[in-house]
């Protein structure tokens, strides 16, 4: 299992991949991108706290 610090660093760096090009200004303008940062955010805060399907740990 990775810690906590690999987890937050994949979050930041795929999330990151939204708003290329972007300025701030566009990113507060546009509720997709928002949206795909925070569900970016979701999809690997919950690889951490799913139970894996094959019973390993």
């Amino acid at each position: 299992m990775r810690d906590d610090a690999g987890y937050l660093l994949d979050m930041l760096l795929y999330a990151a991949s939204f708003l290329a090009g972007l300025t701030w200004e566009q990113f507060e303008n546009s509720r997709l991108h928002q949206n795909a940062v925070i569900k970016a955010i979701e999809i690997i805060g919950e690889e951490d706290i799913a139970p894996d399907p094959c019973g390993a740990s």
